[in-house]
């Protein structure tokens, strides 16, 4: 079944096979990506994405796959230590298995790459997280993609570092990380999972629309009481956009 990006396969009569995925392409340091960026770099963003989709439902990763479209030296070696890069934020993030493939017989004039990152769940331990009737809609972070985001101060940023100060906090209803069709379509499909309404808020100072390309902001819901609390705990840019209410009937 899906839920979100995630797609969740019944392992056996315990558990659940959670599998999230990422891909980028035209990104890199190869003479005609459009982005230009360090591999490392790259490897870092792609990989992020895929880790926050599986932890903002509480799942670990266990196997990281990662396919190149690069040769192993020296590109494909500096994505795998912007990879590493990423796992290293997790407590027990060298635990992760990682195993890929890369292009050795074709020389490559743009760099593309793709992520998948399964993990296991127990079925008696996980539950979909879920948003309320009156929950506030807020954004943590700064929606930002291409070349933006490397100008971007990293504390502007939403990213692994930030998820794991949350994680647990029973306070948070829903942490959903953002891509490139932006807050809105985030939005759109809680609305149309849940059954309720979104109330843009009027003083809303967040864009959206705009792209949140590698997950540089995402989508919490929580109660209206609980606002400030966030700011503390997340310790970046907390902006209110709206709150999520009952359809009417009519």
């Amino acid at each position: 079944m899906k839920y979100r990006d995630l797609t969740l396969i019944p392992w056996d009569e315990e558990s659940y096979l959670v599998v999230s995925c990422d891909s980028s392409g035209g990104i890199g340091n190869r003479k005609r990506d459009a982005v230009p960026v360090s591999p490392r770099v790259l490897g870092f963003h792609t990989a992020q994405v895929a880790l926050l989709e599986m932890l903002s439902v509480g799942v670990f990763p266990l196997v990281l796959c990662n396919t190149l479209s690069v040769e192993m030296h020296p590109s494909g070696e500096e994505i795998l230590k912007g990879i590493h890069d990423a796992l290293s934020l997790l407590e027990d993030g060298d635990q992760v298995e990682i195993t890929g493939s890369t292009e050795e017989n074709i020389m490559v004039s743009q760099t593309a790459i793709g992520i998948t990152v399964m993990g296991k769940a127990a079925k008696k331990d996980f539950f979909f997280p879920e948003t309320f009737e009156g929950d506030q809609a807020v954004v943590i972070g700064k929606p930002l993609m291409g070349e933006s985001v490397l100008e971007a101060k990293r504390s502007e940023l939403f990213g692994l570092k930030t998820l794991t100060k949350l994680l647990g906090k029973d306070y948070i209803h829903e942490v959903i990380p953002a891509g490139s069709q932006g807050i809105i379509q985030e939005i759109r499909l809680l609305e149309k999972r849940t059954g309720l309404v979104f109330l843009e808020a009027e003083s809303n100072p967040v864009d959206l629309h705009a792209s949140s390309g590698p997950a540089t902001s995402a989508l919490i819901t929580l109660d209206r009481s609980e606002v400030e609390t966030l700011r503390k705990d997340a310790e970046m840019p907390v902006h209110v956009v709206g709150e999520f209410v009952r359809k009417e009937r009519g």
